[in-house]
């Protein structure tokens, strides 16, 4: 074959992978898209909640990857309809805030039930581009141990969407006083500011489907970073709710309230 012959399928190719690179791209973007809004059905909701409840797969976990864990503060306990208030405030533009939702929804589920959680990507021109996530908006919660609220204040596109009371407003600009997100407040026991972990090496180019599957598995990145978050949290809420609830006497939860207590 001639140099020239050489050259022009070489030049081919590589337009012919960058051309599918592109559509690949594009159409994971609009495969992740189409679920903006769509509540997480059932199937999926008790994927969540096994993971969530693999003791085994949090005790090989552990503190995982997670590089920016909330901070401890000093403040009366936040309370709630009489139980510990877990505050979330983040919106569905922020790509971490699309992050943080995943550990904190693993670790509510250790501790009640969630319902109308609904999938959702963070905005498109973002950074991290349509991180997969959920979104707190519409948010049911239950539990005998902990209450949890969550505030969504901008949409996927910017828009001004759910108000803050004014006691979560007072307790926002308290606690952050640039008022970043995500914000989480862990019934004034420990605060959580900004993202747990990167998502662009983590969640970016994955469906939920794929999440899901990678964090089944202890040794992924995915699990390190996701599971990891969900422990943490889960110990710090173990913390305001006195280590009633059962998973509570896990030792990686004890383990982690050593470390973070």
């Amino acid at each position: 074959m001639k140099k020239s012959t050489i050259g022009y399928v070489v030049i081919v190719v590589v337009l012919v992978a960058a051309a599918l690179f592109y559509i690949t791209s594009q159409s994971s973007a609009g495969t992740l898209n189409q679920y903006i809004g769509v509540p997480v059905n059932q199937t999926f909701m008790l994927q969540l909640q096994s993971i969530a409840n693999n003791q085994t797969l949090a005790s090989k976990v552990g503190i995982g990857v997670v590089s920016g864990p909330p901070t401890r503060i000093n403040a009366n306990t936040l309370l709630l309809n009489g139980s510990p208030e877990v505050l979330y405030i983040g919106a569905d533009y922020c790509p971490y805030c699309a992050a943080a939702r995943w550990g904190l929804v693993l670790a509510l589920l250790r501790f009640g039930n969630m319902s109308n959680l609904a999938f959702m990507t963070s905005n498109g021109s973002d950074v991290d581009p349509n991180t997969p996530t959920f979104t707190f908006s519409n948010v049911t919660y239950n539990s005998k141990y902990i209450s949890f609220v969550g505030r969504e204040i901008e949409t996927r596109s910017y828009q001004p969407f759910q108000n803050l009371t004014p006691s979560e407003s007072n307790i926002f600009s308290k606690f952050d006083s640039a008022e970043d997100i995500p914000f989480i407040d862990f019934a004034n026991y420990s605060i959580q500011l900004g993202a747990p972990f990167e998502p662009k090496t983590t969640l970016d180019g994955h469906t939920w489907a794929q999440i899901a599957t990678y964090l089944s598995n202890p040794s992924t990145p995915q699990s390190k970073a996701v599971i990891g978050t969900a422990n943490i949290y889960t110990a710090y809420i173990c913390e305001v709710s006195k280590n009633v609830p059962p998973i509570c006497s896990q030792p990686f939860v004890k383990s982690l309230q050593q470390i973070y207590g």
